[in-house]
């Protein structure tokens, strides 16, 4: 039975009242607008109130006290009269019904906007993200006084009397009286329930067979007639997802000249010249293994589903995996907009030459910039370094001590000048790639006796005592480059002994990493110093990001601790810091054992 025979009239055209159709689409409108916005959101916040422009609409003309939504048998109903095709009507709301097993909502004259916007959001939510409970316990907890959710099919009757009763079924007096005697019989099927039914309602053997054989043909037809109509809707359907999922993969290559071929674990099978070109690396380098290892540099980015084989024993992942730079993904994402439908299915792009272009453009500048700041800089300040000191060891003891502290004054400012010309062209290489690593086997102990050894004099003349606490019996060695382990090692204390007042102590030590740090040694650079506030100890290894206390100038332009982070994950370590204001700092890095690395 359809809607129109439930009205008991024909359906109501949708130009019969037209403000419920209006208020339908704006509805699903904002919907739609809420799924891409938060409600208070300016455009959510335009779309709700053209809703409820339309909901008010119907209040001033209407002279009915109910404002029921249904959707019954493909339509929409407002009051019973059919306003829209459920096809034409919002998908997300036609979801929605079927997700909380509903079969009208009702709009109480009080309604507020604010309501109405919780409704909406309520809507775009996945149903694995909904609250537990009644649809009345979810509407209270959001606040939703004014709209009522009915699981009871909800029909208006117009016009017309009530649907007829179905027909009496005749039995005869030998049915009736045999049929109480019956006994309930279990496993029988419809065959034998037919032929028991037939010989006790009727008593000619000639007849029961033209019955008999008459109810089966009719039976038979009408299974055949459900199982065409439904083998139909499901031909239907699947040609229809088949069409949307070719037109979004032409969409989409229609805009990418570069092509992966990864199996169901995600590993490179197939690549063609553009995809290399992309990724910078060649298919013979990597064919067979993960696709996110192709992902190199900072100007690239790779989006790919966690789940890409298809398994029907479980729902399909919706998670995507994001790898690369986060600038270069947000350029992306900001340089290409896709083109929905008023369904929510993916039609087209919309793109603009991407900012990472821009970017790269903007970063090779630099780096040419640095190299030729740093050439043309370093060599005179070398050179003005050599000077002072010699004139300093020369003729220190002949200068008065005011000019003996302009000497010491110049000189040791020509040196943080050296030093942060040095970092600059450090992390201007990082950045770049061109910074490479050759570990091999060395002691900690020595990477550690290096690195105190040549800050010493500088801890001595700002009388902090720094020591070497030596590592634990029979650490074995760890693979590391050797110079660069150092540069680790003394950019960490130089920073402990700026922190660190008078008399105070920096302690440089190395031991195993157990179970938390397993396969590795962690080196610790330890101070009595001012401490670290908690909301600042992982901004300090973000570039130019300093935290000294409240007050003070720290030394340096902030690129020590980004030098240290970058060169800590190229020998596949890490570096943390723990520290609490007024109570020192300790910070730790760790450095493969060499025995247990590839």
């Amino acid at each position: 039975m359809n809607a129109q025979q439930l009205n008991g009239h024909s359906a109501v055209p949708a130009h019969r009242f037209p403000p419920a159709a209006i208020f339908l689409k704006s509805l699903g409108q904002s919907i739609k607008v809420c799924t891409l916005y938060k409600a208070d959101h300016p455009v959510a916040v335009g779309a709700l109130g053209e809703a409820f422009k339309a909901f008010d609409d119907i209040l001033r003309i209407s002279t009915s006290p109910d404002n029921i939504l249904s959707l019954v048998d493909g339509q929409w109903l407002w009051n019973g009269i059919s306003v829209l095709e459920a096809e034409q009507g919002p998908e997300a709301l036609k979801t929605f019904f079927g997700a909380y097993g509903l079969h009208s909502l009702v709009f109480l004259e009080g309604l507020r906007f604010h309501e109405l916007s919780a409704f909406c959001e309520l809507v775009t939510q996945a149903p694995a993200s909904r609250e537990a409970g009644s649809f009345l316990e979810i509407l209270a907890q959001k606040g939703i006084k004014s709209i009522i959710g009915d699981s009871a099919l909800y029909t208006r009757i117009r016009n017309g009397p009530l649907p007829p009763p179905p027909p009496e079924v005749k039995i005869s007096r030998a049915a009736e009286a045999a049929s109480p005697a019956q006994p309930k019989r279990k496993n029988e099927n419809f065959s034998q329930l037919l032929r028991q039914l037939v010989e006790t309602a009727v008593e000619d053997p000639e007849e029961r067979t033209h019955i008999y054989k008459d109810a089966v043909s009719l039976v038979r037809r009408s299974m055949d007639r459900h199982v065409a109509e439904a083998t139909a809707a499901l031909a239907e359907d699947k040609q229809r997802i088949l069409s949307e999922q070719f037109r979004t993969e032409k969409v989409l290559s229609t805009i990418a000249m570069g092509k992966v071929i990864v199996d169901q674990s995600g590993r490179v099978l197939m690549m063609n010249q553009a995809a290399e070109e992309i990724s910078g690396k060649r298919l013979s380098e990597v064919a067979g293994r993960p696709v996110s290892e192709s992902v190199s540099g900072r100007d690239r980015m790779l989006a790919v589903s966690r789940d890409i084989a298809v398994d029907l024993d479980k729902p399909l992942s919706q998670e995507v995996q994001v790898v690369g730079d986060t600038a270069a993904g947000q350029s992306m994402k900001r340089s290409v907009a896709l083109i929905h439908d008023e369904s929510g299915r993916v039609v087209g792009t919309y793109a603009v030459m991407p900012d990472v272009l821009k970017f790269q453009e903007a970063r090779k500048v630099q780096e040419e910039f640095l190299q030729r700041v740093t050439h043309d800089l370093k060599a005179p300040l070398t050179s003005i370094c050599c000077a002072l000191d010699l004139l300093e060891h020369k003729a220190g003891a002949k200068l008065s001590p005011e000019e003996f502290k302009f000497l010491d004054t110049s000189l040791r400012n020509s040196r943080q000048l050296a030093d942060m010309i040095a970092k600059i062209l450090d992390f201007s290489k990082i950045e770049s790639g061109q910074l490479s690593i050759s570990p091999s086997p060395v002691a900690a102990d020595g990477l550690i006796r290096e690195a105190v050894e040549s800050l010493m004099p500088w801890a001595l003349r700002r009388r902090v005592v720094l020591e070497a606490a030596g590592s634990a019996p029979g650490l074995p060695n760890v693979l590391a480059e050797s110079q660069q382990a150092v540069h680790i090692l003394t950019n960490l204390i130089s920073n402990a002994i700026k922190s660190t007042p008078a008399e105070g102590r920096v302690t440089v030590k190395a031991y195993p990493g157990g179970e938390v740090n397993p396969g590795m040694v962690v080196f610790s650079v330890a101070d009595t110093g001012c401490g670290i506030a908690p909301e600042n100890q992982e901004r300090i290894f973000e570039k130019f990001i300093q935290a000294p206390p409240d007050g003070e100038r720290r030394e340096g332009v902030g690129l020590g601790l980004a030098i240290v982070r970058e060169l800590v994950a190229l020998h596949h370590g890490a570096v943390w810091v723990e520290s609490a204001p007024g109570k020192g700092s300790t910070f730790c890095f760790t450095l493969p054992l060499a025995e247990s690395a590839p």
